[in-house]
């Protein structure tokens, strides 16, 4: 049975990945040093800095006072706050996951429960999907570069987002939870939200030139829909009589000509239609439940609980690019460059790995991140969303090369 994310429980508890260095328990004013691999350091009543590598973090500085926890670094295990004769305040690990290769670099935190991303050439816009704060379902931006996260919209549940030259699309509520449509759009300068049709339900969307196309719901039933981009009637893109449980998607890419979709069901597979609807076609299946897709220009990628798959965008034979050996509960994402396919294990500890577009060995290129889930990737960059364990634990995430 298909989960809807705006009432189902998605997440589970996991454990923030920061660290701390170690401070030396002598109660002087000194200023701690990095830790280095977790290892003690010289501190102060004010807490080590942070380790460096994956090791768990050190505790913070003992101080006639305790002090507060150092700045977390990347490690696995957050540190604790310090302690001493008067209780100290302890900190918070604030460290960012560990990455075999390149520069990581925590482009927000403190966000509720991140799920889906895009990008264009200037920010990084996600949606906040916990539906129980009170700036719950905000969709954030952030420039690519690094700087300060803003709301694009706030409040209101959401489900997928899309971007295009000029505006943000998104499934679900509208400003201020308002429910009389189910497609919106608003600038990327963030001007109004309009309301452009009904029938969307808050699963992945995807936008091209002839319109948004999403999951929807027609007499019942669930099948693909589209609207058009200045807004209008959701119209059902396979015919009445093929509406059944197995259209229903969190995965849905579209091109000049066709929208492909994976079904949620067991095994996933891969269908598409074309743009201005028909019969569907299947083009392939793979083991496990399906999640996300990507396409380029000869191919269909998409990520199972049990596998990364590719395909003919005609349809064929499919190739099993890597196997999931470790899946959590959650969303997991899927995105493809010119040279290889870039994936989320929803895990916690969950990663981010790659694979060449044409078979060959799997890289990890992160680790011990909290149920990462939508992942985009640009020219020299892979960006990510964690959820995180609940609350506003959940961050956002760059590697540079990717």
């Amino acid at each position: 049975m298909k989960r809807n994310l705006l009432s189902s429980a998605f997440l589970i508890p996991a454990l923030l990945a920061g660290g701390c260095g170690r401070s030396q328990m002598d109660g002087l004013a000194r200023v701690g040093a990095a830790g280095n691999t977790g290892a003690d350091q010289p501190g102060s009543g004010a807490g080590g800095g942070g380790g460096t590598r994956p090791a768990t973090g050190g505790q913070g500085g003992w101080g006639a006072t305790g002090g507060a926890s150092g700045v977390g670094g990347i490690a696995a295990t957050g540190g604790q706050g310090g302690v001493g004769p008067d209780a100290g305040t302890g900190g918070v690990g604030g460290g960012i996951p560990y990455a075999l290769q390149g520069d990581m670099v925590k482009l927000a935190s403190g966000q509720a429960a991140p799920l889906w991303i895009a990008i264009d050439a200037n920010n990084v816009y996600w949606v906040n999907s916990e539906i129980n704060l009170a700036a719950r379902g905000a969709i954030m931006k952030v420039p690519i570069a690094g700087g300060s996260p803003e709301p694009l919209v706030t409040r209101g549940a959401r489900g997928g987002i899309a971007v295009d030259s000029t505006n943000l699309y998104w499934s679900g509520y509208g400003p201020n939870d308002d429910a009389t449509a189910s497609l919106w759009k608003t600038p990327l300068d963030r001007g109004e939200a309009t309301a452009l049709a009904t029938g969307f339900v808050n699963d992945p969307i995807a936008v091209g030139p002839s319109g948004v196309y999403g999951t929807g719901t027609v007499n019942g039933g669930v099948t693909i829909v589209r609207a058009p981009l200045a807004g209008g009637a959701t119209t059902p893109l396979v015919p009445a009589s093929s509406l059944q449980q197995s259209f229903a998607t969190y995965g849905i890419a579209v091109d000049a000509t066709s929208v492909y979709w994976v079904t949620f069901s067991e095994p996933g597979t891969v269908m598409k239609a074309p743009v201005g609807g028909g019969s569907p076609t299947t083009l392939g299946s793979a083991p496990g439940s399906g999640f996300a897709i990507a396409i380029d220009a000869t191919s269909v990628y998409w990520i199972t609980s049990r596998a990364v798959t590719k395909v003919a965008l005609t349809g064929g034979t499919p190739v099993t690019l890597a196997s999931i050996t470790t899946f959590g509960q959650g969303i997991q994402g899927i995105a493809v460059d010119d040279a290889n396919v870039y994936w989320t294990d929803a895990s916690n500890p969950g990663s981010v790995s790659k694979v060449p577009i044409q078979g060959g060995p799997t890289t990890l290129l992160a680790t011990d991140l909290q149920h990462p889930a939508g992942i985009a990737v640009d020219a020299t960059s892979v960006y990510w969303v964690n959820a995180g364990d609940g609350g506003a634990t959940g961050y956002v995430m760059k590697l540079t090369p990717k």
